[in-house]
């Protein structure tokens, strides 16, 4: 299983790094969160962490890679915070980042192999508006 998992996070990377070189259109930034079950973000410590962390290290990396990667992090904590205990018991938001990409459909293109998919969980992009470039202000 932890060799199955691996190698789909390699090969994800592999297709992340052959999918940014196709990008010549202006690019647009988009924040991407990553949700996980409870058993999914469990699998952080324990006997699958090493497996955990290799996924993701692989996945990161493609998109790093990529150029695409503007910034990102895990979240340490995934209860701090939480004011709906039935949203927080159906998913916790395990990570984010922000990428550059011409569409919205090539962002997504570019993060669909995430291993939160594996973990019971799932990726959500979503556009952004620069408030800074923008006076400080959504327009």
């Amino acid at each position: 299983m932890t060799l199955k998992i691996t190698l789909a996070a390699i090969l994800a990377a592999a297709a992340i790094a052959a999918l940014s070189g196709a990008q010549a259109k202006p690019q647009a930034e988009f924040a991407v969160f990553f949700h996980e079950s409870a058993e999914g973000f469990a699998q952080r410590t324990g006997p699958k962490s090493e497996a955990y962390w290799s996924d993701w290290s692989a996945y990161i990396g493609g998109i790093t890679q990529s150029g695409a990667m503007t910034t990102g992090s895990a979240i340490r904590e995934p209860e701090a915070g939480w004011t709906d205990a039935e949203a927080a018991a159906k998913a916790r938001v395990s990570g984010f980042m922000v990428i550059k990409a011409a569409s919205l459909k090539d962002a997504v293109d570019l993060v669909k192999g995430s291993p939160a998919r594996r973990m019971g969980g799932w990726t959500e992009v979503r556009p952004l508006h620069s408030m800074v470039e923008n006076g400080g202000g959504a327009r």
